[in-house]
Formats: C-alpha cells, structure tokens, sequence
C-alpha cells in the first residue's frame, strides 16, 4: 500500500517528501529514531525531531506510531527477533553437546556487535521515563499472567540449553538461572566491549567467544566433561 498524503499531512509543505509505501515510511522512521535516540538521548528526542530527520510532518508519524513508547518497542522488538533467529540457526558440531552453548554465544555477539545502535538501545540504556520495553529483563514481581516480552524469549533461548545439559548430567547440578545469567553477562561484556572499544586489537570474535564460553564450563562442567 502506498502512503499518500492525506489531511495529517504525511508530506512537508510543498511536496518535497517522496511519497514512500507505509512499510517504506515505517522503516524510515524507525532507523530515523534509533539513530536519535543513539546520538541526542531518548529523553531529548522529540515526535517533532525524529519527524525532521525523516522529512515528514511530525503528525505523520502517528500513522504508524502511537508514541515514542511505541517506536523504543518497534526497534527493540526488531532487534530482538533477529537476535532470537541469529542465535537459533548459529551451526553447532552436533558430536559435541556442549557446542550448541558455544553457537548461542556466537550468534549473540556476532548479532549484537552487528546491530550496535540496536543494541545500545536494547541492552545498554536506561530507561527511567518509560515502562520497560521489550528487551528489558521483568521484575520478580512482574504478572504472571502476563507472556514473556521478546527480551525474555531471548534469553529464555540461553536458559533452555543450560537446562538441557542439566538433564544429560553434563552440567554440575546448580541453578540453572545462574547459569544463564552468568552466559548472558559475559557474552553481553563482550559485545559492550566491542561495541564501545571497537579500535582495541581484539582477538577474533568466534576464539574470543569460545575462550570466554570455555572459561565458564570448565567451572561447571560436570568431572570428566570439563573442557
């Protein structure tokens, strides 16, 4: 479907605004946004400004948006959905079952360092104007009721292969929420390092990832199955 400009005046005066498909115009935004929000800060980025970086009228954003609340839950939900697939198809050596470990974190800092004004926005900003957004671990308290946003999914991703080994006996026996933490903190260490640190002589991302994965099993692999 093509946007057209209507009485919210999806164009600037004077028709200088190509007229974009609404899934055109969406993405638009969105990257307009994420790259604000990266540079100025959430809470000194505007409708109105994120409208001037997109050339349209700022009441053309609500064609697609209902807030910014809504636009910081678009970007970490796009960005969550991939993270989820990068970590989910990342190749592991099927005659080591402790490799499927090494893959996830793979996958999660080869995303991540990929998508870095994503990430920071997701996993490296705080957010004390608005509700948490997808991406933001819930609290203990949170509903039960309530489904998991994305960003638990993805790390629900990490927890269910921390609980498979726990079942094949191959992990000491411990809290696999622990575990996981542990997993998340130290691949996220690295992609904030990467991320911030990019000029740093680092060693190559799948080594750096597969030493720093192999440090932590070595302390919680099970006799006989340490690395």
């Amino acid at each position: 479907m093509t946007e057209e400009a209507g009485p919210s005046g999806s164009e600037r005066p004077g028709g200088r605004t190509q007229r974009l498909p609404a899934a055109e115009r969406r993405a638009q935004i969105l990257r307009v946004a994420r790259d604000l929000f990266v540079q100025e800060g959430i809470e000194r980025t505007s409708l109105r400004r994120i409208a001037d970086g997109a050339g349209i009228t700022p009441t053309a954003i609500y064609d697609h948006f209902a807030d910014k609340q809504d636009l910081l839950a678009a970007i970490a939900g796009d960005f969550l959905d991939g993270l989820i697939v990068a970590m989910q198809e990342e190749p592991a050596d099927p005659a080591d079952p402790l490799d499927r470990l090494r893959a996830l974190g793979r996958g999660y800092v080869r995303y991540g360092a990929g998508h870095p004004h994503e990430y920071r926005l997701v996993f490296m900003t705080t957010l004390p104007a608005f509700s948490p957004v997808p991406g933001h671990r819930a609290p203990p308290d949170a509903d039960p009721v309530c489904p998991p946003n994305k960003g638990m999914q993805s790390f629900g991703v990490l927890e269910a292969e921390i609980a498979r080994l726990l079942e094949l006996g191959l992990l000491v026996p411990g809290n696999r929420h622990a575990y996981a933490d542990a997993l998340w903190a130290t691949m996220h260490g690295i992609v904030s390092l990467l991320i911030t640190h990019a000029h740093f002589n680092w060693t190559p991302v799948d080594e750096l990832v597969a030493t720093a994965t192999d440090m932590l099993l070595c302390g919680i692999s099970v006799p006989g199955r340490r690395i």
